[in-house]
């Protein structure tokens, strides 16, 4: 005699998938990002069309207009745009920044701070 299973026996409750973990650095290499890779990001979020040239040396203000939270608002933005290195700026982070150069300083320094290595 043949045993019969039902379907409802044969269901199996699974539990509910779970978002998947980012890849880690188990090799123990750290991440890599070249200061050309940021400049060009920046240039990207800072004159989007490629219209005017971004020169390092001018202020911050010629690109970003409308005070601190223009700024905020930009910075917010460039988190994002560095999601794949997981940048993440505080404002306190930024304070001193007057100048192209000294952003990407910041960002540079930032991504050393975190364990990765800035060409």
């Amino acid at each position: 005699m043949a045993k019969r299973t039902t379907k409802a026996a044969s269901r199996v409750r699974r539990a509910p998938p779970r978002a998947r973990k980012a890849p880690s650095r188990a090799s123990g290499q750290p991440r890599v990002i070249s200061v050309v890779a940021i400049i060009a990001i920046l240039r990207q979020l800072l004159d989007p069309h490629g219209i005017y040239p971004v020169v390092l040396k001018n202020p911050i203000g010629d690109y970003i207009r409308g005070g601190v939270a223009a700024r905020r608002a930009f910075f917010a933005v460039a988190n994002r745009a560095f999601q794949d290195y997981r940048l993440n700026l505080k404002p306190g982070n930024l304070a001193n920044v007057r100048t192209v150069q000294d952003l990407v300083d910041v960002i540079a320094n930032w991504f050393r701070r975190h364990g990765h290595q800035v060409t």
